[in-house]
């Protein structure tokens, strides 16, 4: 539903996909080994969808456009192989290598259609809404570890990933060479636990999804389109933990992680009443920041362990609206739950959790906030070794205060035949019957609301067999 109106939609979907892997191994003795795969994947995945709106109209300027049918050829082929030595020492030593090559190729073709009322095909110069992509891409690696050990509790491991990348996209070549160092710096003792500092940098390679130079749509009312490119885009990454205990008993764990993307893909949203149009752009120096922080403790009590959880995310972007300037946007997130699960020896078990997530988003051109909340408890009664009863309950409130909130209710009775390897169970979904669920999101460009239709309560009668 758009504004009021019905805007029926139909998709078919289909997909042939052939995967085969091949594994070698090689033992030359009690410390050495060869480990040779390959791997071919191919997959075709047609695509036929209609939208019945008159989003077109607006766009070519004709308003006997009612209909948009819109088909995809989408094909993958991949190939691989890849031989690993391995080698490792008395004092807690091993040295790795590996030398490989894989090779991709990706075809996308998209073709659109419109439609009056009659469903009579409407003539009109559609060169911008057609895609013809033929992208293929050779990577030749190489990568070498190293792992230590002491007996004080320290421990090093160390990579280098080489990479020579050459890529073919419509009738154009690029190519070049690329190396990635890594590296983990451990020390663990038993009182007071494990300490990593770890760090990477690693190149990534642009997909076929950003490729497509002229339109594509995706459905409700909106069109995307890439000028971006075959790029590389170089990002590092820098991490520090701690953890002690057990999850058991005791346990705390601790984790901080920034990531710099040099060069990322954003974009530059065009916001019209009838149609919103996404381009990809290129843009640099995109910083996240996370943040955790776990705390679990078994409560001999009530046979219990309940667990405190901690999230932080910060991340600064860039986009734009309408080709203008670009816009800085900080997203800030902090999530904070707690959960309990029972650890009883009776017939029955519980697990119970609840989560708020705090959203901040404040950019050049406006800020805004909104809470998340969502619930659970599950009940498990196990009557014997043949019949048990599971039921869950869970609670969802997106967004501010005013937006609906949502709980559903499931219960499945399940009964097992041990002779027959069979087990019949009777399922009830949705048992307080809700018909929708409503979601809330803000960025810096929008604030929207969607509301999901769902399916109502429905019961299931089923037989699962082993042979």
């Amino acid at each position: 539903i758009f504004n009021g109106e019905n805007n029926n939609q139909n998709g078919e979907n289909k997909l042939f996909s052939n995967e085969n892997k091949l594994v070698y191994t090689k033992k030359i003795d009690s410390s050495r080994a060869l480990v040779a795969v390959a791997k071919y994947i191919f997959q075709n995945r047609p695509y036929n969808f209609t939208d019945e709106n008159d989003v077109f109209s607006y766009l070519i300027n004709n308003s006997d456009v009612k209909k948009v049918n819109q088909k995809v050829e989408s094909k993958i082929n991949f190939a691989g192989a890849k031989l690993s030595y391995v080698k490792k020492y008395k004092n807690d030593k091993s040295f790795q290598i590996q030398l490989g090559n894989e090779w991709k190729k990706d075809f996308l073709d998209t073709d659109i259609f419109l439609l009056d009322a009659q469903n009579q095909v409407i003539n009109f110069n559609k060169n911008e809404y057609v895609n013809n992509i033929d992208f293929s891409q050779n990577n030749i690696f190489n990568e070498i570890k190293y792992n230590k050990k002491n007996e004080k509790g320290w421990s090093y491991d160390l990579s280098l990933y080489s990479q020579f990348i050459v890529s073919y996209f419509n009738g154009t070549n690029k190519s070049g060479v690329y190396f990635s160092p890594n590296f983990s710096i451990n020390y663990q003792n038993r009182k007071i636990g494990k300490f990593s500092f770890s760090g990477s940098r690693k190149f990534s390679s642009i997909t076929i999804n950003y490729l497509n130079i002229n339109y594509i749509y995706q459905g409700n009312r909106s069109l995307e389109k890439s000028d971006i490119g075959v790029k590389i885009m170089p990002s590092y990454n820098v991490g520090l933990s701690y953890n002690v205990g057990n999850t058991l008993d005791e346990y705390l764990k601790f984790d901080l992680n920034f990531y710099r993307d040099e060069d990322y893909i954003s974009n530059n949203m065009i916001v019209n009443p009838n149609y919103t149009i996404n381009q990809s752009i290129l843009v640099r120096n995109n910083k996240n920041i996370n943040l955790s922080l776990e705390l679990k403790k078994y409560l001999k009590f009530i046979k219990s362990k309940i667990s405190l959880s901690n999230d932080y995310i910060l991340s600064n972007y860039e986009n734009s609206i309408n080709n203008q300037d670009l816009i800085s946007t900080k997203f800030a997130k902090f999530k904070t739950g707690v959960e309990m699960k029972s650890g009883w020896r009776s017939f029955a078990n519980y697990e119970l959790g609840y989560e708020w997530s705090f959203n901040r988003i404040k950019s050049t051109v406006n800020q805004n906030n909104y809470l998340d909340e969502k619930g659970y408890f599950n009940l498990y009664f196990v009557f014997s070794s043949k019949f048990r009863l599971d039921t869950q309950y869970e609670y969802y409130k997106f967004g501010n205060t005013t937006q609906k909130n949502t709980q559903f209710l499931d219960a499945k009775i399940n009964y097992t035949f041990n002779k027959l390897k069979m087990n019949l169970f009777l399922q009830g979904n949705n048992l307080l019957n809700n018909n929708s669920i409503q979601k809330y999101s803000i960025n810096n460009i929008s604030e929207s609301v969607y509301t999901q239709k769902l399916m109502p309560l429905n019961i299931v009668l089923g037989v699962n067999k082993n042979f």
